[in-house]
């Protein structure tokens, strides 16, 4: 299986041995891939542009080749981001887009992993002098 966000919410694929599990589920779009990697942008689609509590749940005998399509029309994008605590143990969240969410971000050419945390929490946040 593999789960991929889309505007927050997921694309989910699965090999059709596990369809039943998402049978007669609200909220879920659940279909057979077609086989061609153009049909998946109308699944993207539809998830930029449903409700906040949609899900589309796409099924194929080759989950692999599912993913691999997928990604030649939607590249992973490499982000970095961080969970943070203040001195009370108190969790810092950011609202964006209608949803709670923790900061995070793309990761620069030839950026380190952790510089991008780093940086990415303290542009969405205004925190400083942050420590991994």
């Amino acid at each position: 299986m593999y789960k991929i966000y889309i505007n927050q919410k997921p694309l989910i694929l699965i090999s059709d041995k596990q369809v039943e599990i998402f049978k007669d589920k609200e909220e879920i779009l659940l279909a057979r891939y077609p086989g061609k990697a153009k049909f998946l942008l109308n699944y993207i689609d539809m998830l930029e542009k449903g409700n906040k509590n949609m899900q589309v749940v796409l099924y194929d005998h080759d989950i692999d080749k599912l993913y691999r399509d997928l990604k030649t029309i939607a590249p992973p994008v490499k982000a970095a981001g961080g969970i943070v605590f203040n001195e009370n143990n108190e969790l810092l969240a950011i609202f964006r887009k209608g949803y709670w969410d923790l900061p995070k971000g793309h990761i620069h050419r030839n950026e380190k992993k952790k510089d991008a945390a780093i940086r990415e929490v303290m542009e969405e946040t205004g925190v400083k002098d942050l420590e991994i």
